[in-house]
């Protein structure tokens, strides 16, 4: 039985994990702003849930600070699909960048 989606808690800023989920999220937020003409920076991660099906699915939200309105900050997020285990090829992941803001 599955168990659904489920957050993730106590992620440490200075781990690998949040790392990786930190490259995604921009590439995410790289292709939001090719699409909208924008350019807004990642700033961090602000919540996680995540849901086991055939390898793990991150609910990404985010912050990114938008240069063009005063640095504002932005909430966006992102959808990540990781096949394999923490530390497989990032070959292996995928993330949406149809990016909702």
């Amino acid at each position: 039985m599955a168990a659904g989606i489920v957050p993730l808690r106590n992620l440490d800023e200075n781990s690998k994990f949040y790392f990786l989920l930190s490259q995604m999220a921009t590439k995410a937020l790289s292709g939001f702003n090719s699409r909208k003409g924008k350019s807004s920076k990642f700033h961090k991660i602000v919540r996680v849930n995540s849901e086991v099906i055939g390898g793990v699915t991150y609910y990404t939200t985010f912050e990114a600070l938008d240069p063009e309105a005063a640095y504002a900050e932005q909430t966006f997020q992102a959808k990540i699909f990781d096949r394999g285990p923490h530390g497989t090829n990032s070959s292996t992941r995928q993330w949406r960048d149809d990016v909702s803001s």
